[in-house]
């Protein structure tokens, strides 16, 4: 027998990997987040030492330490003397030069108060009333849009990560940042490329098409750096790996300064600060830098992974189409659930102690906001996905300072695109596997199969309209002058709901009160005659005190609008 056979019989199975490694290696996230490894963790330290191996082509690091429990990341994410993001930035791996670390510092993401506190403010008043409601209106157009596009007819398959997920953060920024529309998807590629950098799917990303552009998008392409010998694009954590993003921010604030509109970043532009002070180019490229990757990777990974909770816990789609007033906790579970940004970095300013952990100046604290997510002392069964949670004290935005100026427009997007799949859907199941992103930062889809079927419609309804009846079409409202004694019967061909109309489009109803006529007959689904939805009106005696005609929520479910 050769020594070579004697080997191969006497070796058995590899050694189990240290957790630390396992939580560390970005291939990990390939199959999926290691949470028995976290929960391993988090239940014999508070925190963790996490050696920097050598992975992808990244050298060996210092190492750093893990915090693993909600308490502990709170209190490190509240203590910005103590736990800085100016020292070393806020990712895990340091920046590759003095230079680098120079200019990550002058992003408002990697600063500490005062500085912080400025950009911030400055930003914070940017998002006016005015500017928000715009905002969400539009949040709700593309979300009916890109329904309208995905789900069509009886049912089908579609890429969830990229047909669905992928545009609505893209149209909400380019509405935040001013951007046009058809440059949009520069925004994909640059978060893909600075976001996905430890992937070789994503840090090349081209998704542009060049030729549907604007000039400011040709002007930008003309800098954007190719890979080099080893087939690798330069470091997308520096300026030099970035330089198109920064051509197309620099171009961007010149126009909104000669051309200013009615986005966020046109009211920034011209906002000044407690010493009359304005937002400069360069303050305007780094906050360009951070709405374009940060605003849009988180929701982008957030939106799948909401879609996977959902197929994955199929009773909970049943709920929501049941009752869609549990949208709203729904939202936050489906955040705590994915959690899309995993960790962040802050450095220790001076000795301290987290958990009775001795930590030295100068060390690495990352906070795993995955493991705070599933801390069984905060959330009871963390595993479980459960859209009534309450509580849900979840740290998807961050907690402190440096909490996410953008979570109520995400929350706003989710809940929109939500809104509408399971109004428009009867089932939702994967139709392949999930591919999801190698990283130890973002937990990310690239792919997502899904399966759909549409709603089973097949209900109409009769109203005694009286001299108007109100028909909620595509986008509208209408009031349509009958004869007194006239059935109105309208199909239900697409799944849309009353209870989706705002306060402002309630209070615009001020319909003369009518009578159900108390029957519903049937139209095979797809019946298109009229795409109108005629709604019942209430009688005062029916709803009394209420000044409004319009029935809402469970009670228009009784007459075939649900």
């Amino acid at each position: 027998m050769s020594s070579d056979a004697g080997l191969g019989r006497d070796a058995g199975p590899p050694l189990p990997r240290p957790d630390t490694e396992v939580v560390f290696d970005p291939a990990t996230y390939t199959e999926g987040v290691p949470f028995d490894a976290l929960a391993r963790l988090r239940d014999a330290i508070p925190v963790a030492w996490i050696p920097e191996v050598a992975v992808l082509g990244w050298p060996e690091g210092p190492g750093f330490w893990l915090v693993l429990r909600h308490g502990d990341v709170e209190s490190v994410l509240t203590r910005p003397k103590l736990f800085s993001s100016w020292l070393g930035a806020t990712q895990i791996r340091d920046p590759a030069t003095p230079q680098a670390l120079g200019y990550v510092r002058r992003m408002m993401l990697n600063m500490d108060p005062p500085e912080h506190a400025r950009l911030r403010r400055l930003l914070s008043r940017s998002f006016t009333p005015r500017a928000v409601a715009r905002l969400e209106d539009r949040i709700r157009g593309h979300a009916r849009a890109i329904c309208d596009r995905c789900f069509k007819g009886s049912g089908g398959e579609a890429d969830f990560a990229k047909d669905v997920a992928a545009d609505l953060p893209l149209l909400t920024l380019a509405d935040v940042l001013g951007v046009p529309e058809e440059d949009r998807w520069l925004l994909f590629d640059w978060s893909n490329r600075v976001i996905g950098y430890q992937d070789p799917d994503y840090a090349s990303s081209a998704e542009f098409d060049p030729a549907r552009g604007t000039p400011m998008a040709a002007e930008a392409l003309a800098v954007r750096p190719a890979p080099g010998s080893e087939g690798r694009m330069p470091d997308p954590r520096t300026r030099e790996g970035m330089p198109d993003l920064y051509a197309y921010a620099h171009l961007l604030a010149q126009e909104k300064r000669r051309r200013p509109g009615d986005d966020v970043m046109s009211i920034l532009l011209a906002q000044s600060d407690e010493n009359g002070g304005q937002v400069s180019v360069a303050e305007f490229e780094n906050m360009f830098w951070l709405f374009a990757v940060a605003g849009n990777e988180t929701l982008r990974n957030g939106l799948p992974g909401a879609c996977i909770a959902l197929i994955e816990h199929p009773q909970a789609q049943e709920e929501l189409r049941a009752d869609p007033t549990l949208m709203p906790s729904a939202v936050e579970e489906m955040l705590r659930w994915w959690t899309p940004v995993m960790t962040f970095r802050r450095t220790a300013a001076n000795d301290c102690q987290i958990g009775g952990q001795l930590i030295r100046a100068g060390d690495k604290v990352v906070v795993s906001f995955t493991s705070a997510n599933r801390d069984d002392k905060v959330f009871a069964d963390p595993d479980r996905f459960d859209i009534r949670r309450h509580p849900n004290p979840h740290l998807v935005f961050g907690y402190g300072p440096h909490f996410c100026l953008g979570a109520h427009l995400a929350r706003a997007q989710m809940s929109a695109l939500f809104t509408e799949l399971v109004a428009r859907t009867s089932r939702i199941s994967y139709a392949g596997r999930p591919a999801f992103l190698r990283s130890n930062f973002q937990r990310g889809v690239k792919r997502l199969p899904i399966a759909w079927t549409a709603a089973k419609l097949t209900k109409r309804v009769g109203v005694r309209a009286g001299p108007l009846v109100a028909v909620q079409r595509a986008d509208r409202l209408d009031f349509a002058p009958v004869e007194p004694e006239v059935e109105q019967v309208d199909v239900l061909p697409d799944p849309v709901r009353v209870d989706r109309l705002g306060e402002h489009d309630v209070a615009a109803l001020k319909v003369p009160a009518q009578h159900h006529l108390g029957r519903s007959l049937s139209r095979p689904a797809g019946d298109r005659r009229d795409r109108g939805i005629a709604q019942d009106v209430a009688t005062p005696e029916r709803r009394p005190g209420l000044d409004r005609d319009l029935v809402l929520g469970a009670e228009a479910a009784q007459f075939g609008l649900g």
